[in-house]
């Protein structure tokens, strides 16, 4: 799909293995790896997102052709599962 920022309308409550399959084919890098990157998570509105486009294959993926700057995009930052009380901690959240 090229360049840009890589969604998923997948929610943030999704199964670790779904988003793995999902985001990554489960072909890229470790399972550990693959594990830490699904700790947090970004939710957008599609519509202030102008240019995002749907995926062609059978994955649940999405792509905006440009960078997102967060300070500039409404959005919604969180953490999945147990790492609430790690990002508390840290001042996160």
């Amino acid at each position: 799909m090229g360049k840009g920022v890589y969604l998923t309308s997948l929610p943030p409550s999704t199964d670790d293995w779904r988003l793995i399959r999902n985001n990554w084919d489960g072909r890229r890098g470790t399972l550990l790896n693959m594990l830490y990157k699904t700790d947090y998570y970004i939710v957008f509105d599609s519509s202030d997102l102008p240019g995002v486009v749907r995926g062609s294959g059978d994955r649940n993926e999405w792509l905006v052709p440009y960078d997102i700057h967060l300070d500039e995009v409404p959005c919604e930052v969180g953490v999945r599962g147990q790492n609430i009380q790690l990002a508390l901690q840290y001042g996160y959240l």
